[in-house]
C-alpha cells in the first residue's frame, strides 16, 4: 500500500474545516495510509457518486488483493465515522442517514462486506437519541418515573449520556420524595400493605436506598405485629376461633409469604384445627379385631354418614382401635347411634373411650330407641386413645350394630 499522500490529506483537512462552517461532515479520518486509488475511491463515496465509485472499483481495484482490502476498510471506516459523528452530535439523524446510505450503496454494489455491527450501532444511536428527547419531555412534565425509564435506554457513546445521567439522578431524588410521602399517607390511613407496596415499587425503580428500606422495615414490623395481635384477639373472643385467626394470618402472608413470624403464628393456630380420627392409623386392635369402617351408612333417623365405625361383635368380645395421639389434644368428640338395619332389635350395645388404659367415658345402653347423640370427652394429657364398641344379638339376622360418626380430635387452649 502506498504511503499516505500528505498533500492530499492536508487539502482534505482544510476543506473539511471550511465545510464544517456550512455543513456538518462525519468523515475526519480514513486511515493512516491510503493509496491514490483509495483516495479516488473515497472521493466518489464522499460526493455521493455511487455509480462512479462502483465502476472505479470494478475497473481499477478489483483483482488487486491489497487495494480490495483498502477499499473494504475505507467503507467500514466511513460508516464508523458516520456513527461517531451522529453519536457525538456533529451531524443530525437525517444527514447521518444520507452518509450511511452512501457507503452501504457502494459496498453492496462492489460486493464488499461491511461490518453488520455498524447497522446495529447506528440503530442503537437512533433509538438512544429518540429516548433522550422523550425522557426530557417527561422530565419537564415532572413525570419522573417515565423519564427515568427513557433515560435508562441512553447508551454511553451518545453525546446525551452525561446529561441523561444527571437528569436521572435528579428525577430519582424527586421520585423518592414523592414515594415516601405517598407511603406515609397510606400508613397514616392504616393502609400498611398499600404503603409497603408503594415503597417496594420505589426500590424497584430507584434501586437500593437506605432511607426507603428503613421505612419498609418499620412498616413491616407494625404490619406483622398488627396481624398477629388481630389473630390473637379473634382467637380469644369469641373463644378459640382458630379458623378466623388462620384467615387473618394468611391474609397477611399474601403480602409477606416468607415471613417466619407469620408462619409461626399460623402453625400455632393450625394446632387447633379439628382432626378426624379416620385420618390417623391405629397401632393396636382388640382380640376380635379392629372396628369395622363403613361408608355412606344410614342411622335409624335417616341421617347418612360418609364414614363411620361399626361395632358388630357382642358384649363379650373386644373389638377396638388404639391410637397414639401423643398428648396433642384436649377433646375427643363424635356422634353415636345405631344403624338403620338395627330397627326393632331388643339387644343393647355400647361404646367405651379409654385414655392410657383408664375408662374416660362410656354409654352401655345403646338400643333400638337410641337417637343420634353427640358426645364429648376430655382427653387432656392422653397418649394412647382406645375406642371400643360392640353390638348385640345375631348380627346376620336381627342384631344391633352400634355406629360412631364424626370421631374428632381437637386441641383447646391449655
Amino acid at each position: 500500500m502506498k504511503k499516505r499522500i500528505t498533500i492530499l490529506l492536508a487539502i482534505f483537512t482544510i476543506l473539511f474545516c471550511f465545510a464544517a462552517c456550512g455543513k456538518s461532515q462525519p468523515i475526519t479520518n480514513i486511515g493512516d495510509d491510503i493509496s491514490s486509488m483509495g483516495n479516488k475511491f473515497y472521493s466518489y463515496i464522499e460526493n455521493g457518486d455511487y455509480q462512479k465509485a462502483i465502476e472505479y472499483y470494478n475497473e481499477k481495484i478489483y483483482g488487486n488483493y491489497v487495494t480490495e482490502n483498502e477499499a473494504r476498510e475505507i467503507c467500514n471506516n466511513y460508516y464508523e465515522n458516520v456513527i461517531t459523528g451522529f453519536a457525538n452530535g456533529i451531524i443530525g439523524e437525517e444527514e447521518a442517514e444520507i452518509e450511511k446510505n452512501k457507503v452501504i450503496t457502494v459496498a453492496n454494489g462492489c460486493s464488499l462486506p461491511y461490518k453488520e455491527e455498524h447497522d446495529i450501532a447506528f440503530e442503537e444511536i437512533k433509538t438512544s437519541k429518540k429516548q433522550y428527547v422523550l425522557g426530557c419531555a417527561a422530565f419537564d412534565a415532572q413525570n419522573y418515573e417515565t423519564a427515568i425509564d427513557y433515560f435508562s435506554q441512553i447508551v454511553e457513546k451518545d453525546s446525551n449520556y452525561a446529561d441523561a445521567q444527571a437528569k436521572t439522578a435528579e428525577a430519582k431524588t424527586q421520585l423518592k420524595t414523592q414515594y415516601l410521602a405517598q407511603a406515609k399517607e397510606q400508613y397514616d390511613a392504616d393502609k400498611i400493605p398499600a404503603a409497603l407496596q408503594t415503597l417496594e415499587k420505589a426500590l424497584g425503580i430507584l434501586g437500593d436506598d437506605i432511607e426507603i428500606q428503613a421505612q419498609i422495615d418499620n412498616y413491616s414490623v407494625k404490619f406483622i405485629n398488627d396481624a398477629i395481635q388481630s389473630a390473637e384477639d379473634v382467637f380469644i373472643n369469641p373463644a378459640e376461633d382458630w379458623e378466623e385467626s388462620i384467615k387473618l394470618i394468611m391474609a397477611a402472608q399474601q403480602y409477606m409469604p416468607d415471613n417466619a413470624e407469620l408462619q409461626e403464628a399460623k402453625d400455632y393456630y393450625e394446632q387447633f384445627r379439628p382432626v378426624s380420627l379416620f385420618s390417623l392409623k391405629y397401632y393396636a386392635e382388640g382380640k376380635y379385631g379392629d372396628l369395622g369402617t363403613h361408608r355412606n351408612e344410614k342411622d335409624t333417623f335417616g341421617n347418612v354418614y360418609e364414614l363411620v365405625f361399626i361395632g358388630a361383635c357382642d358384649s363379650n368380645q373386644d373389638q377396638s382401635n388404639v391410637y397414639d395421639i401423643g398428648k396433642k389434644y384436649n377433646v375427643f368428640s363424635g356422634t353415636f347411634a345405631i344403624t338403620n338395619s338395627s330397627k326393632g332389635t331388643d339387644y343393647v350395645g355400647y361404646i367405651k373411650i379409654y385414655g392410657d388404659g383408664e375408662l374416660l367415658w362410656e354409654n352401655t345402653d345403646i338400643g333400638s330407641s337410641t337417637k343420634p347423640t353427640d358426645f364429648s370427652v376430655d382427653i387432656t394429657g392422653v397418649t394412647d386413645l382406645k375406642i371400643r364398641m360392640c353390638g348385640g344379638g345375631n348380627m346376620n339376622i336381627y342384631g344391633l350394630y352400634t355406629l360412631l360418626a364424626n370421631p374428632t380430635l381437637q386441641r383447646t387452649v391449655e
